[in-house]
């Protein structure tokens, strides 16, 4: 997951996403699924997921 990242993300943000891909593997090795809720459109959550390895649901008001 680090490499296919550090591939798609701008060389100032990467190391926001490899501490982000690597919290991702720490939760899942204690048996917690993480899920990212965004108010961001589709779209752009489903890109920023699939760098992280997570599922996503977008499009969520703070009521949600």
């Amino acid at each position: 997951m680090r490499e296919a990242a550090s591939r798609q993300v701008p060389k100032e943000r990467l190391h926001v996403v490899v501490h982000a891909v690597d919290a991702v593997r720490q939760l899942r090795a204690l048996g917690i699924t993480p899920v990212m809720l965004t108010g961001d459109n589709a779209r752009t959550g489903a890109a920023i997921a699939a760098l992280l390895g997570v599922e996503c649901r977008a499009d969520l008001m703070p009521d949600d």
